[in-house]
């Protein structure tokens, strides 16, 4: 999922927290507050500041709920037409 109404969505259809994957790389306050209050398995992050916004919140709110955090990296892209890797991605350097 990419954002808190989408979430929202999948639980109205009885799609549980722990089935659903938080891939948006940029996380605004509902959806931050959306993957925990709804237990959200795992998202994924492309910087510090995304983890850090995210640990601070599970600090002052849920501290119960401890979701997968997965780092999306930059990789070296050939061949294709739009590279996203410019755009999304943690670099290994």
């Amino acid at each position: 999922v990419a954002s808190a109404n989408e979430v929202r969505s999948l639980r109205g259809h009885g799609v549980r927290g722990e089935r659903m994957l938080f891939s948006n790389p940029v996380k605004d306050n509902r959806s931050v507050a959306a993957i925990f209050n709804e237990e959200v398995e795992a998202f994924t992050f492309d910087n510090e500041g995304e983890l850090e916004k995210l640990a601070e919140y599970r600090a002052k709110h849920r501290p119960a709920h401890r979701p997968k955090a997965m780092v999306r990296i930059k990789i070296e892209s050939r061949d294709v037409q739009i590279d996203l890797n410019e755009k999304f991605g943690a670099s290994l350097k």
